[in-house]
């Protein structure tokens, strides 16, 4: 048995914090849980270079070292201050949808500078689309490197599921939200 549990977007992911006495903001692009069976996969996502279906997002890839170690570096300190089990009855693992495959080499290298054993899963924009998030695209990648391709759910195995209709809905919200956004700086921008 399968099922989307929950997708939020970006807004709804977002988390603020107390931190020294200052408040700060966790924003993933997106948070979700799958169910298989009775074991349930709640991750974060990162969206990197996201196109909508009419290409207006950018699609631009991060490829930088400096923008993965930050990001990373903000998933480890909202980890550490313990704020997140206000939300979620086990911390999310993050998934990654990139548009370009060298971000995998630099996000092991940030992972391996910050020390973490934790592994993030990788999977490319193009394999998302053609097969689906259950699909088998997606790379474990940590510390010691990047893996060969996998699930990124736990006990989620089977070969050749069928892409279902929730799935692309979780996705083309993310692209919807990421479109949002684009257009309020643009105003905002215009605005000044």
């Amino acid at each position: 048995y399968y099922e989307w549990g929950t997708y939020e977007c970006e807004l709804g992911a977002a988390h603020r914090y107390l931190s020294d006495g200052r408040v700060r903001t966790h924003r993933p692009d997106g948070y979700g849980a799958l169910r298989a069976g009775e074991r349930w996969t709640r991750f974060f996502l990162e969206m990197d270079g996201w196109l909508d279906a009419q290409g207006r997002v950018g699609g631009r890839s991060m490829c930088s070292i400096a923008v993965w170690r930050e990001k990373l570096a903000r998933r480890a300190h909202y980890r550490a201050a313990g704020w997140w089990a206000l939300r979620y009855p086990a911390f999310p693992r993050l998934l990654v949808v990139t548009t370009d495959a060298r971000n995998l080499a630099l996000i092991a290298g940030a992972l391996a500078e910050q020390g973490t054993g934790e592994a993030v899963y990788v999977a490319l924009a193009e394999d998302v689309a053609r097969a689906g998030p259950t699909a088998q695209v997606w790379r474990a990648v940590d510390a010691r490197g990047v893996g060969e391709l996998g699930y990124a759910f736990d006990d989620f195995d089977q070969p050749g599921v069928i892409r279902r209709a929730r799935e692309a809905d979780a996705l083309e919200a993310v692209a919807r939200a990421n479109a949002l956004r684009a257009a309020a700086a643009a105003w905002s921008l215009g605005k000044r």
